[in-house]
């Protein structure tokens, strides 16, 4: 998924949270930053990733190990300091995961490495045409994007479910 459709996933989450926490949750500004924030954690990697689209998920950050681990770890150091309150922790846990979840449903280049660091073997719901995401991300002006792009448009399946995203995002928002 693209940048814009991990950033709808984030306010979707925190609008779910809202219905059913009412009392932790809401949909003030403050909490759709961090929910929107915690939605792209994952895709940090690709902001030093000398690597292809292709290969930007072997890291740690798109482990789902990765981020469980980082919650325990916020549990065991935030909750007791009172420096992060459980909710956010909670908000923070399912924005990650639901990051991966949907890297691993429309992911096209790449998946992701459910046993990382165990093994680097990337898994998405479909099959991956790694040849046709061979470009940087952070060189996407670059040729082949152009490439990259038509073969992203031509899944119309995952393009609708993306495009879903947005719309109920945007609907939560107005």
């Amino acid at each position: 998924m693209n940048i814009i459709s991990h950033s709808f996933l984030g306010i979707i989450i925190l609008k779910i949270l809202t219905y059913i926490r009412p009392d932790y949750f809401s949909m003030n500004i403050e909490l759709i930053l961090l929910a929107i924030f915690f939605s792209l954690l994952p895709d940090l990697s690709g902001l030093w990733s000398k690597k292809e689209m292709h290969n930007h998920h072997t890291s740690p950050l798109h482990s789902p190990f990765f981020w469980i681990l980082a919650t325990l770890v916020l549990l065991v150091v935030g909750v007791p300091t009172k420096y992060i309150s459980l909710p956010i922790i909670l908000l923070f846990f399912i924005a990650t995961e639901c990051h991966l979840l949907s890297d691993f449903i429309t992911g096209r280049y790449s998946g992701i490495p459910l046993l990382y660091p165990i093994s680097k073997k990337e898994h998405s719901l479909r099959k991956l045409e790694k040849d046709n995401g061979n470009i940087n991300p952070r060189h996407i002006h670059k040729k082949g994007y152009r490439s990259m792009t038509k073969h992203y448009f031509k899944n119309k399946y995952l393009i609708a479910f993306e495009a879903l995203i947005w719309a109920i995002g945007i609907l939560i928002l107005l």
